[in-house]
């Protein structure tokens, strides 16, 4: 090889070193980021013209960056808003400028830490630094969504919370378990006053129970009101028990009725079970009632399920899918761009992604508040830093003998 040529050899290495070991200090700062993927690389020889008056064929290192995509990370615990990926895919983001989504410009995420950021009224489901705002489908109140597989037709994870309610349910079924005193005498009677009910649009009303003896022997009369009602009187039965004290007339033990509530709101036809009442005993004893009906709610908070459903939690203690987060799948993940704080671009050999129902895939699977660690091990790295600076400094060495051989050649002419 010509003196030239071997300068050009060890400064192409000295230059490959160099940027090799700028790669392994990003992934050992990068230790404790969650889901960063490390750059590894892989260095090929490269033959070319050394140009001059005299041509000669000589050899160059060309160093190859690759970003680990396609390799996990471990699962580490998060808060309710962290959605965590383990398998190929990421997840489709688009950046927030001046609080509007900018659905021309997406980009790719693995970091599944999210949070609920407010902008103008409306809370979006960011990436920790609030720069991007999450793509998902939306979904109905039943979870239903229509499953687009083009990213540009994704909608931006963004609700209004003061818009959004769980709607009040109306009581349908009491259950009555009073324990009535085998002792009492005729005419004596016993109320149970503090059962609530809910109409059907969230209001509560006092029922009452007044359970009153007939003088026939294990007969009781029983008479449901509630002052909320018109006429408040609501139903009335006889009430037979046997000698073991349980209820045996009407069969079965039951009472309907459909109260005209006071307040105008239309009523809903309420079935109590009193079948679990007792003649017993030698006093009252009000168990109370259990009732089904729903209060209206507010939106408490938001969390993701493994399915990757965004669901509201209401302060009346039910819950309601808001979004379904799909998962961009690439063919070669491997050509995608690293951006700054973990995203991802598309280069121009990238082909185009396809958004999937992570139930769908087979390798890919969601972790709910969890979070995907770094795929860096320290060890690995710190062993290949010690490699590349070994041949740096081998470079570093031809590079000094070529110098040397150099001002030897100069000398002698």
């Amino acid at each position: 090889m010509a003196i030239p040529g071997s300068f050009s050899g060890s400064i192409s290495a000295l230059n490959s070193q160099a940027e090799y070991l700028e790669a392994l200090s990003a992934n050992v700062s990068n230790l404790t980021t969650a889901g960063y993927k490390r750059t590894d690389m892989v260095f090929s020889t490269v033959m070319g013209d050394l140009t001059g008056a005299h041509p000669a064929k000589q050899s160059f290192v060309r160093p190859t960056s690759i970003v680990r995509v396609d390799i996990d990370g471990p699962i580490e615990d998060g808060g309710d808003k962290d959605l965590a990926i383990q398998g190929p895919g990421l997840f489709a983001m688009a950046p927030l400028i001046d609080g509007e989504p900018d659905m021309d410009n997406i980009t790719y995420l693995r970091n599944g830490r999210f949070v609920e950021a407010s902008v103008d009224n409306q809370s979006f489901i960011t990436n920790v630094s609030r720069t991007h705002v999450l793509l998902a489908w939306p979904t109905d109140e039943d979870g239903n969504f229509t499953t687009v597989t083009d990213p540009s037709s994704l909608s931006p994870v963004q609700f209004d919370s003061s818009a959004i309610a769980s709607p009040a349910e109306a009581t349908s079924e009491m259950l009555v378990s009073d324990r009535l005193p085998a002792t009492a005498l005729a005419g004596e009677t016993f109320v149970n006053s503090t059962n609530e009910v809910i109409d059907s649009e969230g209001n509560k009303h006092t029922v009452s129970l007044e359970w009153e003896k007939d003088p026939t022997q294990l007969r009781w009369l029983l008479t449901v009101s509630s002052s909320s009602a018109t006429p408040s009187t609501l139903a009335t039965a006889t009430v037979d028990f046997n000698s073991s004290g349980n209820v045996i007339n009407p069969s079965p033990a039951e009472l309907s009725f459909t109260p005209s509530w006071n307040n105008g709101v239309a009523g809903d036809e309420i079935t109590m079970d009193y079948s679990g009442s007792l003649h017993t005993g030698t006093s009252y004893v009000a168990e109370g009632i259990e009732t089904n009906g729903i209060e209206p709610g507010n939106i408490s908070s938001t969390v993701f399920d493994e399915d990757g459903f965004l669901n509201a939690r209401f302060t009346n203690g039910l819950t309601s899918s808001l979004f379904k987060v799909p998962v961009a799948t690439f063919i070669n993940p491997e050509t995608l761009l690293p951006q700054d704080a973990g995203f991802f671009d598309i280069a121009n050999n990238t082909i185009a992604p396809v958004m999937q129902d992570v139930i769908q895939l087979e390798r890919t699977s969601f972790f709910s508040q969890s979070v995907e660690a770094s795929n860096v091990d320290l060890a690995t790295e710190l062993s290949k830093v010690m490699l590349a600076q070994r041949a740096y400094n081998s470079a570093s060495t031809a590079f000094k003998v070529s110098d040397e051989m150099a001002n030897v050649a100069k000398d002698l002419i």
